[in-house]
C-alpha cells in the first residue's frame, strides 16, 4: 500500500518538474498572457515537446509501480497527459493564467492521476463497476473540494491547489490498488 503513495508521489514530482521547466522557460522568454516576448524555436519545442512527454512519464510512474505492463503503463500515461492538457489548457478561458496550481491546473493534475488509475484497472482486467465508481466520485469529491475551500480563503489558493493536488496523487493510488486487491481476493 506505501508502495502505491510512494508510486503516486513520484509521479507528483516528476510534476512538478514539468512545471518549473516549462515555468522556468516561459520566465526566461517572458511570454506571459498579458504581454512579453515570444519564446524561441527550441523554448517552443521543449514547451510543446519536452513537457508533454515529462507530463506522460509522470502519470505513467504510479502506474508501473503498481506493476503495470511496460506498454499498459505508458498508455495510461499518454491519456493521463492528454487529460491533464484537455483541462489545462483547451478548457481554460482564453487569457486566464492565475499562477501555479491554480484551479485549472488543480483540476488537470487530478484529472491525469485518476485518468491513469483508471486505464489501469481496465487494462488488469479488474474493472469492477464499484471500484469505477469510488474512482469517479473520489476525483469529483477532489475537484469540488479544490473549487470550495479557496473561496473561504482566497489567498491561499496556491497552497490549497498544491495540497490537494498532492492529496490527489498520493491517496489515488492507494485507492486504486485496493480495488485490484479486492477484485483479486473476490476471484
Amino acid at each position: 500500500m506505501l508502495i502505491a503513495a510512494a508510486g503516486g508521489l513520484a509521479g507528483f514530482c516528476i510534476l512538478i518538474l514539468a512545471w518549473f521547466i516549462f515555468f522556468v522557460i516561459a520566465l526566461s522568454a517572458a511570454d506571459f498572457p498579458f504581454g512579453g516576448g515570444s519564446p524561441s524555436a527550441g523554448e517552443s519545442l521543449i514547451m510543446s515537446g519536452l513537457v508533454p512527454i515529462i507530463i506522460a512519464l509522470s502519470a505513467a510512474t504510479p502506474a508501473w509501480i503498481l506493476r503495470a505492463k511496460f506498454w499498459l503503463g505508458l498508455l495510461a500515461g499518454i491519456m493521463g497527459m492528454s487529460f491533464f492538457i484537455l483541462f489545462d489548457e483547451i478548457l481554460r478561458p482564453p487569457l486566464v493564467s492565475y499562477g501555479a496550481f491554480d484551479l485549472y491546473e488543480t483540476r488537470a493534475a487530478i484529472s491525469a492521476i485518476a485518468v491513469t488509475m483508471f486505464v489501469i484497472t481496465i487494462g488488469n482486467n479488474r474493472l469492477q463497476l464499484g471500484g469505477s465508481v469510488v474512482l469517479v466520485i473520489l476525483t469529483w469529491i477532489l475537484i469540488l473540494v479544490r473549487s470550495i475551500l479557496p473561496l473561504f480563503d482566497p489567498s491561499r489558493e496556491q497552497i490549497i491547489g498544491l495540497a490537494t493536488s498532492l492529496f490527489a496523487w498520493t491517496v489515488v493510488p492507494l485507492v486504486t490498488t485496493l480495488i485490484i486487491n479486492t477484485r483479486l481476493e473476490n476471484k
